[in-house]
């Protein structure tokens, strides 16, 4: 199984740091946790109302779509985005 969570930097309702801290803290073996990819979007909670960030969400779930669990991260750097600020997490 794969999992893309997608963000909203500026989302006040679900902050990104807390889903981060979710999935940091499920206690997921190594290999399970290379399935899970984070985006991050210059928008707020319904990051597809800024055309922008809608034009960078469709793009990524075409990507992640298109590709098989083992391979998809290698497939693109764009599911590997950063965190805001620089921090990666340790699952990233």
């Amino acid at each position: 199984m794969k999992v893309m969570i997608g963000n909203g930097i500026y989302d006040l309702c679900t902050p990104f740091g807390q889903a981060e801290y979710d999935i940091d803290h499920l206690g997921l073996p190594a290999p399970l946790r290379r399935n899970i990819a984070f985006t991050y979007y210059p928008a707020g909670h319904m990051l597809y109302t800024s055309p922008e960030s809608l034009a960078r969400f469709s793009g990524d779930l075409k990507r992640f779509y298109a590709t098989d669990a083992p391979g998809w991260r290698d497939s693109t750097n764009a599911l590997r985005r950063p965190c805001p600020g620089g921090w990666t997490p340790d699952y990233m």
